[in-house]
């Protein structure tokens, strides 16, 4: 967990309003994926995520990752609840890969890719910690540069 506090005059109504741009577009790309995870509660998972991702790495993007946060963030969500981190990562690393398929993503190579190894191996960790989030799972393919 970062040791700051959240910058408080960061707002993150530019990060919300980025994500709510791609929404449609993410929710027919992930329908049509045939993942096994309601796309309501992906979008959920998002909205969360990038108002915290906003505070506390400064960047108010909604088509990049601080990904030494990501690597900070992620362990620990695993340790705390493996069932919810690997469902949390799946729908992360899936608008990552969604990012990626329609050239949105803003960040460099490296970071895109790292992004995908950090979600990737917390989804495999996660599905050895707990046998139930294989249903999380169901249909869906892990991509990485590892």
């Amino acid at each position: 967990m970062p040791d700051a506090l959240p910058n408080e005059s960061l707002t993150p109504d530019r990060t919300i309003r980025d994500l709510e741009s791609l929404l449609p577009s993410f929710a027919r790309w992930y329908g049509a994926r045939g993942v096994n995870m309601n796309v309501a509660t992906v979008l959920e998972r998002l909205i969360v995520f990038y108002k915290l991702h906003a505070e506390y790495s400064g960047c108010p993007k909604a088509t990049t990752l601080d990904t030494e946060l990501l690597a900070e963030l992620v362990p620990a969500l695993l340790e705390r609840n493996p069932d919810v981190c690997t469902s949390f990562c799946i729908a992360l690393h899936e608008f990552v890969r969604f990012l990626g398929a329609f050239g949105k993503w803003s960040g460099s190579e490296d970071s895109y890719w790292a992004a995908l190894d950090i979600l990737r191996d917390a989804i495999l960790d996660g599905l050895a910690m707990t046998p139930s989030s294989l249903s999380a799972a169901h249909g869906y393919a892990l991509e990485g540069r590892r």
